[in-house]
């Protein structure tokens, strides 16, 4: 042993005591990811925190269908509206594009195959864009749908196309030739700008987004934490003064179990399922020594009163010990949630570094320090 301090045995059990609390914090987090939808929450917030009120559109229920998955208590398709997971940026503008009136929709579907078939910039418009300008030519007044049609008739009108006037929009008449992928962009400028703008700013959503769920995730983790720590009567001088008491062997036992805890949970395979159970054994009796000590067998709350009557009375308890720890227990708790809220991960790498330290360097690298 390199070093045979207290110190370190106290710290590494200390540091082993912590990484198996986040992993207990890390699987209820997990759990309540799943049952609350967080993934979903966060992409619509930061959705509609990005493009505004259009964002609206694409949680109404039956608008992206096949976009949308189906919620932690949605076996089954009966409801009509399902979770919407991030998309990429091809799948974000096609849903948007899809929020459109029928008439955008008609004419965006028209321009985007004339930009396909026409790739010069000027060639004779195709039959799909003459038979647009005819739909647009028999839209009635009055009609559904009528304003958006007389507005997209408006815009062929600016790009130099002779109308004459009819019984519903005005007649168009087309031009010689159309450069297809300038009228298309223009298009989707005028009728279609939240899309456009979401289209070229895609990436900032995509940071917006990360930041709003490692945000959200921080705090969900610090209010597991902090309600773990004092339901289970775990404030850091709890915790410190039981790793203080820990003899060299215990601490090293405790933190390489939580270490391959940490390791089994990270990959698990059939070959870890044996070793992960006997693993979460040690884990479930560590958090019993750890926890208040229980009733004696003859007194009044040792009595089985059911499940309700056992929840309330652990309420008391948790009352009273906050009421005669005071302000001080509180913030020993908060310190414990704090330093739980780093991650299983940070105290998995900070007990593999104590366990270097607590076990010295390797035997066979001492002949040859020995020989230098």
């Amino acid at each position: 042993m390199i070093i045979g301090s207290t110190l370190l045995t106290t710290i590494l059990g200390l540091a082993g005591t912590f990484l198996g609390l986040a992993i207990l914090v890390q699987v209820i987090q997990e759990c309540w990811k799943y049952l609350f939808s967080t993934k979903s929450s966060a992409y619509e917030r930061a959705l509609f925190a990005f493009i505004g009120p259009w964002a609206r559109l694409l949680m109404k229920p039956g608008v992206l269908p096949d976009l949308q998955v189906d919620g932690p208590f949605q076996f089954w398709r009966r409801r009509p509206r399902g979770k919407l997971l991030p998309l990429d940026r091809t799948e974000l503008v096609t849903a948007m594009e899809r929020t459109a009136p029928a008439w955008v929709r008609r004419a965006l579907e028209v321009l985007r195959l004339e930009a396909d078939l026409l790739k010069a910039p000027s060639s004779p418009p195709s039959p799909a864009l003459r038979t647009l300008a005819s739909e647009l030519s028999a839209a009635e007044r009055g009609s559904p749908g009528f304003t958006t049609a007389n507005e997209v008739s408006a815009f062929l009108r600016e790009w130099n196309v002779a109308v004459t006037p009819g019984q519903g929009v005005s007649s168009v008449a087309l031009p010689a030739t159309v450069d297809a992928e300038a009228l298309l962009a223009d298009f989707r400028e005028r009728f279609l700008p939240h899309v456009t703008q979401a289209e070229r700013t895609f990436d900032q959503l995509q940071r917006n987004f990360d930041f709003t769920y490692r945000r959200r995730n921080t705090l969900i983790t610090f209010c597991i934490a902090l309600t773990l720590s004092i339901a289970a009567n775990l404030p850091i001088g709890r915790l410190y003064h039981r790793a203080d008491t820990m003899s060299p062997d215990e601490a090293v036992a405790m933190a390489e179990a939580m270490q391959k805890l940490s390791d089994s949970l990270a990959a698990p395979d059939q070959a870890h399922a044996a070793q992960y159970d006997r693993i979460r054994a040690r884990l479930l009796r560590a958090l019993e020594n750890m926890s208040v000590g229980q009733p004696e067998p003859n007194s009044p709350n040792a009595t089985d009163q059911g499940w309700l009557s056992r929840f309330g009375g652990g309420l008391r308890d948790v009352w009273m010990r906050v009421r005669s720890g005071g302000p001080l227990y509180l913030v020993e708790c908060l310190i414990t949630a704090l330093l739980l809220s780093f991650g299983a991960p940070f105290w998995n790498d900070l007990a593999g570094t104590l366990l270097r330290l607590q076990r010295g360097p390797p035997k066979d690298a001492e002949p040859e320090s020995a020989a230098r």
